[in-house]
C-alpha cells in the first residue's frame, strides 16, 4: 500500500460520518448545503467569536433595521453569536464570498438568527440579523 492510497478517507477523501452535512431542499448545490458539524466550521465560529468578544465587528444599516423591526439590540447579536452555532454556510453568487447563517439564543432567551461574511480585510460584518418565530 502507498502514502497516497493510506491517506485517502483520512485526510484528502471524504469527510468522516460524524462531520455529515444535511441537505433541506438544497440537493445537488454544495454552495447551499446547511453543514452541522465539521471542524473547519468550528474554527470559523472561534474567529468569528474572537471578533465579537473584542469588538471588530461590523453590523451593516440593513442588520439594525431588521434588529428594530423585531425589538432586538446590537447585544442580542452579540449574544446570538457567543451562544450559537453555524446552521449554514451559503456562497454569495455575484462575490462568490461566504456567509454564515449563525443560530443562537438572545438575551432574553429567545432564539434568533444573525448572517456574517467576513472583509476582504479579515473584520466579520454582521449582514443581518432577525429573530425565530414560533
Amino acid at each position: 500500500m502507498n502514502v497516497t492510497s493510506s491517506l485517502r478517507g483520512r485526510r484528502f477523501g471524504r469527510a468522516p460520518p460524524s462531520y455529515s452535512t444535511w441537505n433541506a431542499g438544497n440537493e445537488g448545490d454544495p454552495a447551499q448545503t446547511p453543514i452541522l458539524a465539521s471542524p473547519v466550521l468550528d474554527l470559523v465560529l472561534h474567529r468569528i467569536r474572537r471578533s465579537v468578544v473584542a469588538c471588530e465587528h461590523v453590523i451593516t444599516l440593513h442588520a439594525l433595521e431588521e434588529l428594530d423591526a423585531d425589538d432586538l439590540s446590537v447585544v442580542d447579536v452579540e449574544s446570538c453569536v457567543l451562544s450559537g452555532a453555524i446552521v449554514e454556510r451559503q456562497r454569495d453568487p455575484e462575490t462568490e464570498e461566504w456567509k454564515y447563517v449563525i443560530q443562537g439564543s438572545s438575551t432574553s432567551g429567545d432564539e434568533c438568527v444573525v448572517v456574517v461574511k467576513f472583509t476582504p480585510t479579515g473584520r466579520v460584518r454582521v449582514l443581518t440579523a432577525f429573530a425565530l418565530k414560533r
